[in-house]
């Protein structure tokens, strides 16, 4: 259904496929899209999408881990610098997650794949 809210990116988890606990908003810098999930392990994932911040489209990421007592915990990766970009891409490789995503300038666009750590 349609929402008041400006553009987000959300998680909400379920059991079943038919009841679902209650979304928890991804830590976004402005308007999100183009949303992207892979399981690292039993307990966490990684949320990649692009978001506009001022007329910038950037890389946004997090990682979420599960808690004893039901619940997530969100830290958002590479908070201390923006990545210029969009349209991100998340994969394995062995017990590594790279993330992926189309980096544009004036003349060119080029596709940038990076490790997490």
């Amino acid at each position: 259904g349609k929402s008041d809210t400006p553009l987000g990116v959300f998680y909400a988890y379920s059991e079943n496929g038919s009841t679902f606990q209650p979304r928890v908003a991804m830590p976004t810098k402005g308007p999100g899209s183009h949303a992207q999930i892979v399981s690292e392990d039993k307990a966490a994932l990684v949320v990649a999408w692009d978001e506009v911040v001022g007329t910038e489209r950037q890389v946004g990421l997090a990682r979420l881990r599960g808690q004893e007592k039901g619940g997530s915990s969100i830290e958002r990766l590479w908070s201390d610098h923006a990545v210029a970009g969009g349209w991100p891409v998340l994969t394995r490789a062995g017990n590594t997650t790279l993330v992926a995503w189309v980096s544009k300038t004036a003349t060119s666009s080029e596709i940038v794949v990076a490790p997490l750590r």
